[in-house]
């Protein structure tokens, strides 16, 4: 997939920079941060065309880099000391001006640059909280090369993409053996005033958040529209009591049944008070009999009795059956996966921060069992289960499994019928042995009464206009119940905003004259130097960890704009950060080297931890107040980054928007710079985002995108 470039790729020596100049958040005394003081060469994307309330979210194709940076470097490794990056458009007269953020705000932005033993990959699992429809993975064929292939930008990369600085300091850079391709994917959303005058302003949605005659536009938050389906196929069963959200009506009934899936031999509706109101489902001589109950009064309840048994089965990367028997107290487990390599079920678990039991069947046949970290292998724990059966057959393992239903440990899973429904992980390896997983998935197992109706209820999960809504919230956006956290209450983010979405309802209709836009791409380079540079690896945490956005209510009525703060908070380890792109890589042993978002954990491990080179925190107009990364075991602030807002209407001084969000900087050998700071692995690390909260706002993000380097000085 190659693109030829719309415009000519210059090569040239660096003069002033692009976009002007900038600021860092801890200057010394007297000193200025690098200059852009090397080669440059530029890029520019093919135009995008899109109306007013459109969003472009994909990806814009591989763009070759210039003939001569790929002859230079061919078999050489180039230093990428820093970029810039703006939107323009061309005049009649051909030339090119800045487009300001009231026009085209870049909601965010991340790209790839690799070499030519390397390529970008679709990979359909993706991240589960991207928001993205596509998800992009580079594989490397040159895993043996001590320098990396590739590298992943994503720096500064919110409207603040133009005047916040990205240049590393003198001794380090991004390396990248043989460069050859770059592959830039923008999330740009089109907030052009349609109305002829093409003043600020513009049609917005019933349900966006921004206060009458705002600075900026309420379509840059992505507020759900009239336009968007909610698919609500998160349904569970229930053996015991009642719903909580019963479904509503007998076509919702059958649906959920079948996303269950619970293929039934009969579909029926009745009213009678001797089944339970609502969806039910029981197991009959045919197979499953689905039932919608319209009696809304019966008392019956969810389940059979206090003598049952219940069975349920799921497909996933590994196939799960499971059956239990309250009078015998045992549960019978049956797993399906690869015979070549191992595979494994972590129950009553959604994601790797749940640290759940977990079964493990490697390549060989051995069963083991485990309690995962978070994002990390875990620890075996005693063996519980008993091997009924193991069979291999057309490249597929079953292993047929035994154990009490109580656990005989609070580190094994104890598992009740009455749970109804069994959430799991489940994840195959690229060997025989246990390790890094190639592919991981969360699905859930719905269990169904022997005797006796098994309620279908309304739950959490499903679908915005066909695509999955990741529900992956965890710690304090679970504990303050944020909107974001389900589908029933989101509201407005990335999930309301994949390509090509209209951010208008129904009855506003777009402008039918698209604009027509590009991105301009400005690279710093220069020799790979090994007595001076170091490779700068990706480090990134967000504060609202795996979730990748959330919502800010908004402050009681008549609360002071200086009181008005929302903070949200979160804690975590350098080793978490790093193992979250581990866990998802698509190589079998993830580095720097082979994965742009991977670090070598041993290697950090043998030098003694990281000194963090760059700090960019990101967030989005008009209500971000700062990001803060403290060491949690003494105090201390590492970094602070305060967004600076436009005072005007030009470009990159837009009144209203966060126009930059200068970053912390370091440097043990840039005299001009402070010192780095030492962190290692497992050292408690706090991260804290406040927001202004006068006004309510939808899809906030609040992440820390920095480099680190070995702090032993090694490449």
């Amino acid at each position: 997939m190659r693109f030829v470039l719309l415009f000519v790729l210059l090569v040239c020596m660096a003069a002033a920079s692009m976009n002007g100049e900038y600021q860092i958040a801890n200057p010394l005394p007297g000193r200025f941060p690098p200059s852009f003081n090397v080669e440059h060469f530029d890029i520019r994307t093919p135009f995008i065309n899109t109306s007013y309330g459109q969003v472009f979210w994909k990806l814009m194709g591989e763009l070759p880099l210039p003939d001569d940076i790929i002859q230079r470097y061919d078999g050489k490794v180039m230093v990428l000391k820093g970029y810039e990056v703006d939107i323009m458009r061309r005049d009649a007269s051909g030339n090119e001006y800045s487009v300001p953020a009231y026009e085209q705000y870049n909601h965010h932005y991340v790209a790839w640059m690799y070499g030519k033993s390397s390529k970008l990959l679709f990979n359909a699992s993706g991240f589960p909280s991207d928001g993205h429809k596509q998800f992009y993975r580079i594989i490397s064929n040159n895993s043996n090369s001590e320098f990396p292939q590739s590298q992943f930008l994503s720096e500064g990369n919110g409207n603040e993409h133009r005047k916040s600085y990205k240049y590393l300091s003198q001794d380090v850079g991004q390396l990248i053996e043989s460069p050859t391709t770059f592959a830039p994917n923008p999330m740009i959303i089109n907030t052009r005033n349609p109305d002829p005058t093409q003043k600020r302003g513009g049609p917005v949605p019933k349900s966006s958040r921004a206060p009458p005659n705002a600075d900026y536009s309420g379509l840059l938050e992505c507020p759900c529209t009239d336009r968007i389906v909610k698919d609500f196929d998160g349904y569970a069963t229930l053996n015991t009591g009642a719903c909580a959200s019963p479904v509503p009506n007998a076509s919702a009934c059958f649906h959920a049944a079948k996303q269950l899936g619970l293929h039934a031999s009969s579909n029926q509706t009745v009213d009678s008070p001797l089944l339970p109101a609502g969806c039910s489902v029981a197991s009959g001589l045919r197979g499953l009999n689905v039932t919608f109950n319209t009696a809304t009064s019966s008392t019956s309840s969810c389940g059979g009795g206090t003598a049952h048994q219940a069975h349920g089965s799921a497909k996933s990367l590994v196939d799960l059956s499971v059956s239990m028997d309250n009078r015998t107290g045992v549960v019978n487990i049956t797993m399906t996966g690869n015979a070549t390599v191992w595979f494994g079920v972590g129950f009553d678990a959604q994601a790797m921060v749940d640290e759940p039991y977990t079964i493990v069947v490697d390549g060989h046949g051995n069963v083991t069992e485990r309690r995962l970290a978070n994002h990390a292998p875990g620890t075996k724990i005693a063996t519980s289960v008993t091997v009924l059966s193991h069979t291999v057959k057309d490249g597929k393992r079953t292993v047929v499994l035994t154990r009490a239903m109580k656990g005989i440990s609070p580190l094994h899973m104890t598992f009740s019928i009455d749970s109804g429904t069994i959430p799991f992980i489940n994840a195959y390896g690229t060997g025989a042995e246990y390790a890094y997983h190639q592919d991981a998935a969360s699905a859930k197992l719905p269990l169904v009464e022997t005797a006796g109706n098994t309620c279908v209820c309304q739950g959490q999960g499903g679908r915005i206009n066909g695509v999955h809504f990741p529900e992956t919230c965890v710690g304090e956006l679970v504990a303050m119940k944020n909107p974001t956290c389900n589908l029933t209450t989101y509201q407005g983010g990335m999930s309301c905003c994949h390509h090509g979405y209209m951010l208008l309802d129904k009855d506003q209709n777009p402008t039918p004259n698209p604009d027509h836009f590009y991105l301009k791409w400005r690279f710093y380079h220069e020799a790979f130097d090994v007595t001076r540079h170091q490779n700068a690896f990706r480090v990134y945490w967000m504060t609202e960890t795996f979730h990748s956005e959330y919502d800010v209510p908004q402050a009681p009525t008549g609360t002071p704009p200086e009181q008005a703060i929302h903070s949200l908070q979160s804690e975590f380890t350098l080793r978490q950060a790093l193992r979250r792109f581990i866990n998802h890589s698509s190589v079998p042993h993830p580095t720097e080297n082979n994965d742009p978002q991977c670090v070598n954990i041993s290697k950090v491990e043998e030098a003694g931890g990281i000194k963090l080179v760059y700090a960019a925190g990101h967030c989005h107009a008009p209500a971000c107040i700062s990001l803060e990364l403290y060491r949690l075991s003494t105090g201390e602030l590492i970094c602070r980054n305060t967004p600076v807002y436009g005072t005007s209407d030009d470009a990159m001084d837009e009144k209203g928007y966060a126009v930059a969000i200068p970053p912390c900087v370091w440097s043990d050998k840039d005299p001009s710079l402070a010192n780095a700071p030492l962190l290692t692995l497992d050292e408690p690390l706090l991260q804290i985002k406040k927001v202004n909260s006068t006004y309510a706002h939808l899809g906030v993000m609040a992440m820390f995108q920095c480099r680190g380097i070995y702090a032993d000085g090694s490449i």
